[in-house]
């Protein structure tokens, strides 16, 4: 049970019982609370079976004995279950013991149940006259159940019990803190600041403390939307607010919605002079001028020439690229510099000017080839740094143009990382993973003290599907291996002793056993055919919760070895981490009143509250959606006949992954799961004959392609081509959803209103279907449309990671599709000939001025 241990209130052991006991046993009972106390199990439970022999009906000896057992062995599956047994068995002994409810709430908050020990810790709380006397163990009772009231958001019952807890001693200040808390949380923004306003000034000595508790009530004010009373606080309280970026970030925002602009302005200005590479700021800049390009533009051409802190970027955001030649020289003035000091972020720096408008892209372009010519064999690093750029421009949309572009850098300087980095990232993107992971692990060999480096190149490896080249790689920076203790036999009971009660079976669960051992002697046969690999990293890097191995891991296990049970461990492992995330935040609910941190208390809550919108949650959940599509059509093909009506032998595997419980988590968050997400959702649907939900899924995707039009800051051009692609599987899939719509509906009986729905909705999605492929169609990515050349990486890609999973006419069409514009395998032989001293035959050189209009197929 770790650090939050098994504290009993001393004064009430054994005091509340409506049993009695004969003087021995009452002795031998009274020891228990000391071996408890000082851990000693084994001494307990001599003492406690001692009476249980005498008195076996006693609930509370029962109760103690459950946590003593659990506390000796607390991994065994076998003793919780028995624990559980003990002490429900005494709770039904005596249900008005203070002491076999508090056990109850210790063992369910152990295994997180924290909903059930919340409700059995009131229980214990229920009768105050019990606790006359023993005030303070009263209180120490009402601040777990605060904590267990927050754990669960139960944020009304915090209220309450903060309100108890601080009228019984109004002179603790961590008391009107959580009660200050405990209002913010329940929405209560006025009621907060009068509980600030009563002790802020009485009980705060500490200028940390004094200032977290300001700062959180101008967060009250703004959250009630007094936006002039915050300004108010923060002018007052200047001075004694000691985060000063967050004092103007308060005031900016609270000046914009008064629509006091010009004070806005100030406060923007004052934050991009901290911090000018943070887009927030520049964001809150354009709405303090209300989009007026050519104000942005004159504030950013005056940034620029008074301090030259990142006004230059931003100026040639906003310039017009017609306005010659004033934006040549500007941006051949601010990129010469930056490729001279051979900076390798550049073209991530320059993507806002991109983005501004397709008409820059080319200009860009035109400059990097001029200041390519000008400093052949003259400034080496501005020549390299020109090579990288156009290698990194052309990676997505032409591969071979930007192999090319590589090849001259790596000719220049044959030891430069950043080149290597980018050549195996167009590898990557045209489909050639095994040949991405080994140029990235030529570069991780040019500087093995590179961390970043390290890991890269083990997720190419795995991308790759060489699991055991991974884990070599990334062992490097792990220290130590970690021995993992073999599982415990299962039916072990480590006490020694049989169970509470050997309950005699009914015909129902027997059958039920014997169908999940059948299931899991199947599973076994099928894992020990599949790819075996435990690697000597795993264990380290599960405790360091590195989500990103593990998802590339179980990615490799699927797509490349056919190993879906080896991946389904995996997910759990990843689930797991996700559990702890919300697990660990039990502590904090404590420390953070205690320090009072009350910003980041609040910000920890927020974020807790969207743990399943992160990234990596959401591709856990697409990942087990592809993982019990899988199972479902195993299962179907091993039992002919099998419908979706017929699915109780399959809700054994079901139990293994709780596809339901991921799906009702994320299935909202649109932007994040993306078209290929929904879609994996909507693949669940189908196999469920839940039509309508797969519809739904599919309504979504098209508003996630709608959005993506335009949209270049998140992803650039590399997810608008995803974007695109990810189309083609929705016509595919709905053409399926279609087909088995239809049988469906003629071998089951399904209601009228649902079949209407569900028609008229197949009717406006194949609308909302064309509409969006003619608008793909005529989409362009910074002025291109996208080219054979691209479509065929994609049908690589598509044809690796659907594999068994589409049908034979679409695999085959696919494949077609890719072997008759092979135009990439050709070239990277060429390249690979060139690297290895061989001459190179027919190679187009890049010469001439550049534009975005150059590339070939």
């Amino acid at each position: 049970m770790g650090d939050r241990g098994t504290a009993l209130v001393k004064g009430l052991f054994g005091k509340t019982s409506s049993q009695t006991l004969g003087k021995p046993e009452q002795k031998h009972f009274e020891t228990l609370y000391r071996s408890i106390e000082q851990k000693r199990w084994a001494e307990g439970l001599k003492n406690v079976n001692k009476v249980l022999k005498v008195s076996p009906d006693h609930g509370e000896s029962l109760a103690v004995k459950a946590l003593l057992i659990r506390m000796k062995d607390f991994a065994s599956a076998d003793v919780k279950k028995t624990s559980y047994e003990l002490v429900n068995l005494g709770i039904r002994k005596d249900i008005r013991s203070y002491l076999c409810w508090h056990i109850y709430a210790l063992l369910l908050r152990a295994d997180r149940e924290y909903e059930k020990a919340l409700s059995a810790f009131r229980q214990a709380v229920k009768d105050r006259k019990r606790f006359e006397g023993h005030k303070e163990e009263l209180m120490t009772l009402l601040r777990e159940i605060a904590v267990l009231e927050s754990q669960t958001r139960n944020f009304k019952g915090l209220l309450e019990t903060r309100r108890e807890l601080l009228l019984d001693d109004p002179a603790k200040l961590p008391n009107w803190i959580s009660f200050a808390l405990a209002n913010y949380l329940v929405g209560d923004y006025d009621q907060t600041i009068d509980v600030l306003d009563k002790f802020q000034n009485r009980l705060i000595h500490d200028e940390f403390e004094t200032s977290e508790v300001l700062v959180f009530r101008v967060i009250a004010f703004m959250k009630a939307k007094k936006w002039q009373s915050a300004l108010e606080a923060l002018a007052q309280n200047e001075q004694r607010i000691l985060d000063k970026t967050q004092l103007h970030e308060f005031a900016a925002q609270a000046h914009l919605e008064l629509k006091h602009y010009a004070e806005a302005q100030k406060s923007y200005l004052k934050l991009l002079s901290i911090n000018p590479d943070n887009n927030t700021y520049h964001e809150g800049l354009e709405k303090s001028v209300q989009n007026d390009k050519q104000q942005l533009l004159t504030i950013y051409r005056s940034l620029n020439q008074s301090t030259g802190n990142g006004g230059g970027l931003w100026e040639l955001v906003y310039m017009s690229a017609d306005d010659e030649p004033d934006f040549s020289e500007k941006l051949y003035k601010y990129l010469l510099p930056k490729l001279e000091s051979a900076r390798p972020s550049l073209y991530l720096q320059t993507l806002p000017i991109m983005q501004s408008d397709p008409k820059k892209a080319d200009k860009i372009l035109q400059v990097i080839s001029r200041i390519l010519k000008e400093s052949e064999d003259k400034v080496p690093t501005a020549e390299l740094s020109s090579y990288l750029y156009l290698s990194n421009f052309y990676s997505v949309e032409n591969p071979k143009l930007a192999l090319e572009y590589n090849q001259k850098g790596l000719e220049h300087t044959p030891t430069y990382i950043n080149m290597y980095i980018s050549k195996a990232m167009i590898l990557r993107h045209a489909g050639a993973d095994q040949e991405a992971s080994q140029v990235l692990d030529k570069a991780r060999r040019l500087d093995l003290a590179d961390r970043w480096l390290n890991t890269k190149s083990a997720r190419y490896w795995l991308r790759s599907g060489d699991l055991e080249e991974a884990d070599k790689v990334v062992f490097l920076f792990l220290k130590g291996e970690k021995e993992v203790p073999p599982p415990a036999a299962e039916g072990t009971d480590s006490t020694g002793e049989s169970s509470v009660s050997e309950i005699v079976k009914g015909p129902q669960e027997k059958e039920k056993e014997e169908l999940a051992k059948k299931i899991k002697e199947e599973e076994e046969e099928e894992s020990k055919a599949e790819k075996q690999f435990t690697g000597k990293s795993d264990n380290l890097l599960n405790d360091m919760q590195a989500n990103w191995y593990e998802w590339e891991q179980f990615k490799c296990f699927y797509y490349k070895h056919n190993s879906p049970h080896q991946a389904l461990k995996v997910l759990k492992r990843m689930e797991k981490h996700f559990d702890d995330f919300v697990e660990d935040q039990y502590d904090f609910h404590i420390y953070c009143i205690r320090k009072v941190t009350l910003k980041s208390y609040i910000d920890m809550i927020a974020s807790l509250d969207n743990i399943y919108s992160h990234r990596f949650y959401l591709k856990l959940a697409t990942g087990y959606c592809v993982l019990w599509s899988h199972f479902f059509d195993q299962f179907a093909q091993k039992n002919p006949g099998f419908t979706w009506e017929k699915r109780s032998q399959f809700n054994m595997f079901q139990e293994r992954i709780p596809v339901d419980k991921h799906i009702n988590r994320v299935k909202d968050m649109n932007e994040g799961l993306g078209i290929a997400g929904l879609i994996k959702i909507a693949e669940v649907y189908l196999r469920q004959h839940k039509f309508l939900l797969a519809l739904q899924c599919c309504t979504r995707s098209l508003s996630v392609f709608g959005s993506n039009q335009t949209v270049f800051m998140k992803g650039g051009r590399t997810r608008q081509l995803r974007v695109k692609y990810d189309l083609d599987d929705l016509v595919e899939f709905v053409s399926r959803l279609e087909k088995e719509y239809e049988r469906a509906s003629k071998e089951e009986t399904l209601a009228t209103e649902v079949k209407a729905e569900t028609e008229a909705g197949f009717k406006t999605l194949r609308e909302q279907l064309s509409e969006a492929v003619k608008v793909r169609g005529d989409r362009t990515v910074y002025g291109e449309k996208r080219e054979g050349e691209r479509e065929v990486r994609n049908a690589r890609r598509e044809v690796e990671r659907l594999g068994k999973d589409i049908g034979e006419d679409r695999k085959k069409v696919l494949k077609e599709r890719f072997e008759h514009a092979d135009l990439f395998g050709e070239r990277v032989k060429e390249v690979e000939k060139e690297e290895k001293g061989g001459e190179e035959e027919g190679a187009p050189a890049p010469g001439g001025e550049v534009t975005a209009n150059s590339k070939e197929n």
